[in-house]
C-alpha cells in the first residue's frame, strides 16, 4: 500500500513539472535599428515592429519584421497589409551569464557553398540578478554576411532590434 501510494506521488509531481515546461517564448520588439542596405532590399525603411519567437521543441528562432502599410494622402489604396519580412534559423545555443541574462544563438552558414551566413543574436536582460541599468530588456541583433566575389571582400550587415519586454 505505501509503494502505492508512493507511486501515485510520483506521477502525480512528474504531470505538474511536465506542465512547467517552456516550449516557446516571444518578444515584441518596438525600437528597430536595421541596417540601411538590408531595409531598402526588403522594403523595411519604416518598419516599425517586429517579434522573435524561440521554439526549443522545433529548435528554430524566428524573427519576423512586419512591412509597414503606407497609401499616399489623397490616393485611393487596396488595404492589404504587405507579407511580413520572416527569417527562421537553427536554434545553436542558449546560454546563461553569471547574471542570470540568457543568451540565444540560431545560425544558418551556407558560406562555405557560395552562400549567405545569418546569425540572430539574443539577449534577454529581464532575468538577470545583477544591479545594473538595463534599458532595453531584450535585445536581438540580426547579422548577414557573404562574401562579395566581384570585389574580393567580405560584406556584413547587422541590425539591431530593441524590446521594452523580456522573453515571454
Amino acid at each position: 500500500m505505501k509503494n502505492l501510494i508512493a507511486l501515485v506521488a510520483l506521477t502525480l509531481s512528474l504531470g505538474s513539472f511536465a506542465t512547467s515546461i517552456i516550449t516557446q517564448q516571444t518578444g515584441e520588439l518596438v525600437n528597430l535599428n536595421l541596417d540601411l542596405d538590408f531595409a531598402k532590399s526588403e522594403g523595411l525603411e519604416k518598419a516599425d515592429f517586429a517579434t522573435v519567437l524561440v521554439d526549443y521543441i522545433e529548435e528554430e528562432v524566428v524573427l519576423v519584421i512586419e512591412r509597414p502599410w503606407s497609401c499616399p494622402d489623397g490616393m485611393f489604396c487596396a488595404t492589404v497589409m504587405p507579407a511580413p519580412v520572416i527569417i527562421k534559423l537553427p536554434l545553436v545555443s542558449v546560454e546563461v551569464d553569471g547574471c542570470g541574462f540568457v543568451q540565444i544563438k540560431a545560425e544558418l552558414n551556407e558560406m562555405p557553398v557560395d552562400g549567405i551566413k545569418e546569425t540572430i543574436e539574443i539577449t534577454d536582460y529581464s532575468t538577470g540578478t545583477c544591479e545594473i541599468v538595463v534599458v532595453n530588456p531584450l535585445v536581438v541583433t540580426f547579422t548577414e554576411a557573404w562574401i562579395n566575389r566581384k570585389d574580393a571582400e567580405y560584406v556584413e550587415r547587422v541590425s539591431y532590434l530593441y524590446g521594452f519586454q523580456g522573453l515571454n
